[in-house]
């Protein structure tokens, strides 16, 4: 019986997920222009004090306020940035 249920579940479950609508990322918070100056910089120094900016930025700004959410997002770009450009060995 369990057999069974998993032959019809199984399929069923995969041609719905299959049907469902692709999820589109949403673009970070934030002016589109800052994150693309972050992306553009190659100096890990700089990067560092652009994340330590927002840092600060994030800190003043009220909890889940736009600022913060803002900042928070540049402070995710930079420090994916950095990552790439392996600023952190």
């Amino acid at each position: 019986m369990y057999d069974r249920i998993m032959r019809l579940l199984v399929p069923l479950l995969l041609i719905l997920g299959a049907c469902s609508p692709a999820k589109v990322a949403e673009p970070p918070a934030g002016d589109p222009d800052v994150h693309s100056r972050i992306e553009a910089e190659t100096d890990c120094h700089l990067l560092q004090r652009f994340f330590e900016t927002f840092a600060d930025n994030h800190e003043l700004a009220d909890p889940g306020s736009r600022p913060a959410i803002e900042a928070l997002a540049y402070m995710r770009t930079v420090d994916n940035h950095m990552a790439g450009l392996d600023c952190y060995e």
